[in-house]
C-alpha cells in the first residue's frame, strides 16, 4: 500500500492533465469488467444460436 501512496502524491504534484488521465484509467478500470462480461454474453449467445442452427439443419 505504500508504493500506491507514493503514486498517489506524484501523480498530484505532476499537474492536473496528468491527473486527470489517471482518474480516466481508473475510471476505465472500473467499466473494464462490465464491458467484457457484456462481450462475452454476446459472443455465447451467438455461439448457442449457432449451436442451434446446426442441430436444425441436421435433423
Amino acid at each position: 500500500m505504500g508504493n500506491v501512496g507514493l503514486k498517489i502524491e506524484a501523480v498530484s504534484n505532476s499537474g492536473p492533465l496528468i491527473h486527470l488521465a489517471q482518474i480516466g484509467m481508473f475510471h476505465l478500470l472500473d467499466i473494464f469488467p462490465v464491458i467484457y462480461l457484456f462481450v462475452t454474453r454476446a459472443l455465447v449467445d451467438i455461439a448457442i444460436d449457432e449451436i442451434r442452427n446446426i442441430e436444425k439443419r441436421n435433423q
